[in-house]
């Protein structure tokens, strides 16, 4: 318990370091293996790099944080749903089903290089591609083969791994495919979402820093920061992954968007 303190508290630090520096500007698209950068989000407590747990020991006691629903608002009503779901898994479910973690329509962050997180439900040991593109303009920023493929369960890719950086009010659409046939990429199982990344509100950094870590999702969801919200639940249960506050605080948020079929795995 004292590890687990002293090493939040350190991330608690060097992640708002991280969130007043300048972003650095886009680099060319990138093509290059993302063993590195993806990892599963159920396994070991995240690197001190990782900004979502950002928290005291006593911030990660949740049992006496607010019973409080966690209600996801978003940001604008009446946007068009743009989530794909892989669609058929195959003869006699033989193919794993693939979900991006992403809300039903465009999704915002305030993170300049925020991490994604997508759902296996078995392991896949190769032929999978992560690509990221900006929306309307069809321009590749990133397309790799994960070369380790995927864990069953939650998994992250970190874009800050590749020097990736989203722009301020643009559109990007990620995707995880299941290449079946590389010489026919439309058997590809594809599941994508979309992702915007947006200047913070004023009122928010004091409405997180009056916050317990427990209770900053809630804040991030009312805020339409949907992102964010799975961002810092999967953080905090990298920590203390038995948290039943927690995971039902991520039931909340996944279930509200479509995705009550993805299981968090401690």
């Amino acid at each position: 318990m004292v590890f687990a303190g002293l090493l939040a508290a350190r991330l608690l630090c060097m992640a708002d370091a991280q969130e007043t520096r300048t972003p650095a500007p886009n680099k060319k698209p990138t093509r290059q293996a993302l063993s590195p950068g993806i990892k599963n989000a159920s396994v070991g407590a995240p690197r001190a790099k990782n900004p979502p747990a950002r928290a005291t020991h006593q911030a990660l006691n949740s049992t006496n944080s607010s019973p409080t629903a966690l209600v996801y608002r978003p940001p604008r009503l009446g946007m068009p749903a743009v989530r794909v779901g892989a669609g058929s898994r195959g003869t006699a479910d033989l193919l794993p089903a693939l979900d991006v973690l992403a809300p039903l329509a465009t999704g915002w962050t305030t993170k300049a290089q925020p991490n994604l997180y997508c759902y296996a439900s078995k392991a896949v040991a190769t032929n999978v591609e992560f690509t990221l593109i900006i929306s309307g303009q069809s321009t590749l920023v990133l397309q790799t083969n994960l070369v380790n493929g995927l864990r069953a369960g939650i998994n992250s890719i970190e874009l800050a791994q590749y020097g990736i950086t989203l722009r301020p009010e643009t559109e990007y659409k990620w995707s995880i495919s299941l290449v079946l046939d590389p010489e026919s990429p439309s058997r590809d199982e594809v599941t994508s979402g979309m992702i915007q990344r947006i200047l913070p509100p004023a009122e928010l950094a004091d409405k997180l820093a009056q916050a317990k870590a427990f209770d900053r999702p809630l804040i991030y969801a009312q805020e339409g920061l949907w992102y964010d919200a799975a961002d810092w639940l999967l953080g905090l249960l990298a920590i203390t992954p038995m948290d039943e506050g927690l995971r039902r605080r991520l039931d909340e948020l996944l279930s509200a968007e479509g995705l009550s079929n993805v299981k968090y795995r401690p």
